[in-house]
C-alpha cells in the first residue's frame, strides 16, 4: 500500500521518556471515553499488563514475570470501568487465555480473574497502578471518515490512530520529532499519515471506478496502535499494531517494535545486544522454540505442515526486551501464511548464553 511505503517511520514508531527520578501522579477517575496509557503489576503474581485504551478498545502487552513469560493483550474496556482482554501467547490466532476484571473507579487497582484458554479453574488477580508508568508519555488520537460517491454512504472509508507523545524531556522529545515524525507533534504527524491515506484512497479507487464501475470500490481501513511493551528507567520499548485493507482478497495487520535508549537518544539494534556472529545459535533456540510452541516433534518439518514457509526460524531485526528475556516478532507471510498470522518467541535471558552482549543486561538495568 502506498501510505505504508511513505510512511516508514510511523510503522516503526516508537517514543521513549528519560524516567529518572519519576515522580507519583494523582489518581483521576475513571472516564469511559478517555484516550489512556496505564500499567499494573502484582509482585506476588509476577503479572504486569500494560494497556493502551482508546475508549472502549484495549492493546498492549502482558508478563508472567515468575516464568519469564510475554504475549500480546487486546480486548474491550467498559463504560463502568470493566475489561474483557485476550492474553495471547506466541501466535494470536491461537486459542488464549482470558482475563475479566475491571480497573478501580480512581484508576489505582485492576483487578478479576484469568480464564484459561480451553476452560478450567479460574484464578484470582489483582494489580496495582504503576504511577510513574506514563510519565513523560501523553496519547494522542486522530480518528476520521470519508464517504461520498468513491464508497457506500453506510461503508465509508476510516481511519484511526493511537498515538504516544513525548512530552518531556525537551531533548528527548524534540530528537524523536525530528528523527521520527518529520519535526512535527504526534497529532500532526498522524494526520499527515491521513491525508496520504485518504489521497492513496480517492486515486486509486477513482482509477477503479473509471474502469471497471463503481461495484469494484470498495471502503478502505487504516488502524494503528501504538502500545507500550517494556519500560524501565534506561530501556522503553514500543509496538505498533497495524491493521489496513486497501482492496483485495484480505487486509494486512502485524505489529513493529522500537526500543529506545532514553539516555543517549537512540534507536537500538540486534548489534546492541548480541555478539557478531550469533545468528546461527539464535536460530537453534528460535526454531525449538517454535518447535514447542507449536507442538512440533524434533526433526519434523515445519513447512510440511502448512503452518510455516520454512523449515527453520531466522533472527528478525523486529526484536524486543522484556524483564525476562529478548523476543522476535514475525508477521504474515515472513516465516508463516497469512492463515497462520503473526508470530513471536521469547528467549529467556539464561537460554542466551554467550550470545549476549556481555554488557546489555547491566546497562539497561535488566
Amino acid at each position: 500500500m502506498k501510505t505504508a511505503a511513505r510512511s516508514a517511520a510511523l510503522l516503526l514508531a516508537a517514543l521513549a521518556l528519560g524516567s529518572l527520578g519519576l515522580a507519583a501522579c494523582t489518581a483521576k477517575a475513571y472516564d469511559p471515553d478517555a484516550a489512556e496509557i496505564l500499567g499494573y503489576a502484582d509482585d506476588t503474581s509476577g503479572y504486569r499488563f500494560s494497556l493502551s485504551r482508546d475508549g472502549a478498545k484495549v492493546v498492549g502487552a502482558w508478563e508472567d514475570r515468575s516464568k519469564a513469560r510475554f504475549g500480546l493483550l487486546d480486548g474491550e474496556a467498559g463504560p463502568d470501568g470493566s475489561l474483557k482482554l485476550r492474553l495471547s501467547s506466541n501466535n494470536a490466532n491461537r486459542e488464549s487465555d482470558g482475563f475479566e476484571g475491571r480497573i478501580a473507579p480512581d484508576g489505582s487497582r485492576l483487578e478479576g480473574k484469568l480464564l484459561p484458554a480451553g476452560g478450567g479453574e479460574s484464578r484470582p488477580l489483582a494489580l496495582a497502578r504503576l504511577p510513574s508508568f506514563a510519565e513523560g508519555l501523553k496519547p494522542a488520537r486522530v480518528r476520521s471518515e470519508e464517504r461520498g460517491s468513491l464508497a457506500a454512504d453506510s461503508e465509508p472509508s476510516r481511519f484511526e490512530y493511537f498515538s504516544i507523545e513525548i512530552s518531556k524531556p525537551k531533548a528527548l522529545r524534540d530528537w524523536y520529532r525530528e528523527e521520527m515524525q518529520g519535526g512535527r507533534d504526534a497529532t500532526a504527524a498522524v494526520e499527515r499519515e491521513r491525508d496520504v491515506f485518504f489521497e492513496d484512497f480517492r486515486a486509486e479507487s477513482r482509477k477503479l471506478l473509471d474502469d471497471f464501475g463503481p461495484e469494484t470500490v470498495r471502503p478502505w481501513r487504516y488502524e494503528g496502535r501504538q502500545f507500550v511493551a517494556f519500560r524501565n528507567d534506561r530501556l522503553l520499548v514500543l509496538g505498533l499494531a497495524l491493521s489496513t485493507y486497501a482492496g483485495g482478497a484480505h487486509g494486512m495487520h502485524g505489529i513493529r517494535y522500537a526500543m529506545i535508549d532514553a539516555k543517549e537518544n537512540r534507536l537500538l539494534s540486534p548489534r546492541d545486544a548480541f555478539v557478531p556472529g550469533c545468528d546461527e545459535k539464535l536460530s537453534d533456540l528460535l526454531d525449538a522454540k517454535v518447535r514447542g510452541a507449536f507442538g512440533f516433534e524434533p526433526g519434523a518439518s515445519l513447512a510440511a505442515s502448512k503452518l510455516f514457509l520454512t523449515d527453520r526460524i531466522p533472527p528478525t531485526n523486529n526484536f524486543f526486551v522484556f524483564a525476562g528475556g529478548v523476543g522476535f516478532h514475525y508477521n504474515a507471510y515472513e516465516i508463516a501464511p497469512y492463515s497462520t498470522g503473526d508470530v513471536w518467541v521469547e528467549i529467556g535471558w539464561d537460554e542466551l548464553g554467550d550470545c549476549l552482549a556481555p554488557d546489555f543486561r547491566g546497562r539497561y538495568g535488566l
